[in-house]
């Protein structure tokens, strides 16, 4: 017969072959509301059991608006979140944090970082472990990259599990000043960058209509600007003056709604541009703007620069907080890294179980017995080529 349409053909060269043949009917699967593209675990364990842990998921956020995110334990303690290196407020309800992606740009990718505290079981590094991951309820994860660090005095074993181990180049590592110095000039450089690419691309998203992604970009700018002063004065005028606009154009695109729901008309033109479409929600063009500007007139446009000046005060000082500390994770003592190319079940566990062993000081004795032989054959031969050490008398 015809076999264009089949997915996969079998051929036997036994006539008295049967296939057993079952069919499972599923429901139809539900469109993930985003997509997780990254995870990047890092881990640091003290010899009593304190942990410090980060996470930092990249993802395409769709249209989610709340990223949901259950800690490892109930003692885990959260430090800070931030979304694209800005801090954001978080909502918790039994166990589960909710972190908000709203200042993320539409289409673009977002970065949500993690940082929080917990301890093992137990209360000491020594023993064997299942280190926990935070859990994302409604997403699978992909990419995965687990660092651990622990005190170099420990042994750990690794049995095998769903993690495969990468050897490190470098598998004891030092964390002092100049790396925390290291980690600060990063972060302001890479900040900076992004802000500067915020500030560049902004008259093209007015230009085109996209106010509320131009508003995103440049409270980001302002948050992310604030190691070099002259530009975040710049970014927070700039934010300022749009912000503004918007809430203008929103004035006088509702008060013509409301001259034409009372069938209240005059001689401008400001209920025909809103009746255009040229409001777009709120998405409104350069173009759209500067009309309704050209139809106003000085006292009018005093009246509403007044009104939304105040306006904009108001919400700024509603929306006032503070500014989340960059944590530089203490990357200090033995790495082990792992990964995992996927984990499909959302809200499943990521577990990394190990054990931990601290060396006695008779197992570190016994540890250097293979350079004794060593140790012996040289002091035969510095013996033989010296010879016997004679004394003379007076």
């Amino acid at each position: 017969g015809d076999l264009s349409a089949a997915i996969l053909c079998y051929r036997v060269t036994r006539d008295d072959y049967t296939l057993p043949l079952s069919v499972v009917r599923h429901a139809a699967a539900q469109v993930l509301p985003a997509t997780i593209e990254q995870v990047r675990l890092v881990s640091v364990v003290s010899g009593s059991g304190r942990l410090l842990g980060q996470a930092t998921v990249t993802l395409d956020p769709g249209h989610m608006r709340f990223l949901r995110v259950v800690l490892p334990s109930a003692q885990a303690a959260l430090w800070s979140a931030l979304v694209n290196g800005a801090e954001v407020p978080v909502a918790g309800a039994d166990g589960i944090l909710n972190i908000p992606l709203e200042s993320a740009a539409v289409g673009q990718r977002a970065t949500v970082t993690l940082v929080y505290a917990d301890a093992l079981a137990g209360g000491m590094l020594a023993g064997r472990h299942d280190l926990r991951a935070p859990a994302f309820p409604d997403l699978p994860l992909r990419d995965i990259e687990w660092r651990l660090f622990v005190p170099p005095d420990f042994a750990l074993d690794f049995p095998r599990g769903a993690f495969e181990r990468v050897e490190t180049a470098v598998a004891l590592r030092t964390f002092g000043k100049g790396d925390y110095e290291a980690f600060n000039t990063k972060t302001k450089v890479s900040s900076l960058a992004t802000a500067r690419g915020n500030l560049a691309q902004l008259d093209e998203l007015l230009q085109s209509g996209k106010q509320m992604e131009a508003r995103k970009v440049l409270q980001q700018a302002v948050t992310l600007s604030q190691s070099e002063q002259s530009l975040n004065e710049d970014a927070r005028v700039q934010f300022r003056n749009v912000v503004q606009q918007q809430v203008k154009m929103g004035i006088v695109n509702r008060r013509a709604a409301l001259r034409a729901d009372n069938n209240i008309f005059d001689d401008t033109q400001q209920a025909q541009a809103g009746a255009q479409g040229g409001w777009n929600g709120g998405n409104f063009d350069a173009r759209y703007a500067r009309e309704v500007e050209e139809q106003l007139d000085a006292q009018d446009r005093a009246g509403l620069d007044l009104v939304a000046q105040k306006l904009v005060e108001v919400q700024a000082g509603a929306a006032a907080q503070g500014v989340a500390i960059q944590v530089a994770m203490p990357e200090h003592g033995r790495e082990f890294r792992f990964r995992r190319a996927l984990k499909n079940e959302p809200g499943g566990e990521l577990v990394l179980s190990f054990r931990a062993n601290r060396p006695g000081p008779w197992r570190a004795a016994a540890a250097l017995w293979p350079i004794l032989p060593g140790f012996l054959l040289l002091w035969a031969l510095l013996r033989m080529a010296f010879g016997p050490v004679r004394r003379g008398t007076a």
